[in-house]
């Protein structure tokens, strides 16, 4: 093969598996390392690493036992909802909205059932969401492409069906419904986190 665009979703394609492959059998691919793959697949470690460089970011708390006391992050953050999702799956797999704390509690015994080891709860932001594209040019500087906005009408998360099942309930703006100084603004720190 003269090159591969790896297109899996989720456990070996985006874990850092697929890539490993590809890097042992000496097949030349497009996207990062294994070892950086690996490393952002797990959204805990993800979030500790842009809270240790200085990104700003929700506060969240690492899930790895049943009884782990969320009332106190609750109750600390003052949530009214949170987002409670596995720390190593894909963006939409057991991702759940949750608005009390027996709720919360429920969805993540449910998860643990299903297989999970390890969740993550963060507070729920409201807000427009929206996703980019960040390329490496042959000098190794990064570059990003324009932000794509991804508008949910059908609830609170963007959810499996919405990504990925037909329907009217998720639509794409490129250009993003965006202030030119706010695109410029989110293609810069695009390009800084890359």
């Amino acid at each position: 093969m003269d090159l591969v665009f790896p297109l899996i979703h989720g456990a070996y394609g985006e874990d850092g598996a697929l890539q490993e492959f590809l890097e042992e059998h000496k097949i030349p691919y497009v996207g990062s390392s294994s070892e950086v793959c690996r490393f952002v697949f797990n959204k805990y470690r993800a979030a500790q690493f842009l809270q240790s460089r200085g990104f700003p970011i929700l506060p969240f708390l690492c899930i790895q036992e049943r009884d782990t006391p969320i009332e106190d992050f609750w109750n600390m953050h003052q949530l009214e909802a949170a987002v409670i999702k596995p720390t190593e799956s894909g963006s939409s797999i057991g991702v759940h909205y949750v608005d009390s704390i027996e709720v919360a509690k429920q969805r993540v015994g449910e998860l643990f059932q299903e297989g999970f080891s390890e969740l993550l709860i963060e507070p729920f932001s409201e807000g427009v969401e929206f996703t980019i594209c960040v390329l490496e040019n042959r000098q190794g500087v990064p570059v990003s492409l324009m932000p794509l906005e991804i508008e949910n009408r059908s609830g609170k998360i963007l959810d499996y069906r919405c990504k990925y099942l037909p329907s009217e309930q998720t639509r794409y703006h490129c250009p993003p419904r965006f202030e030119d100084a706010l695109i410029t603004k989110i293609r810069e720190e695009a390009e800084h986190l890359f």
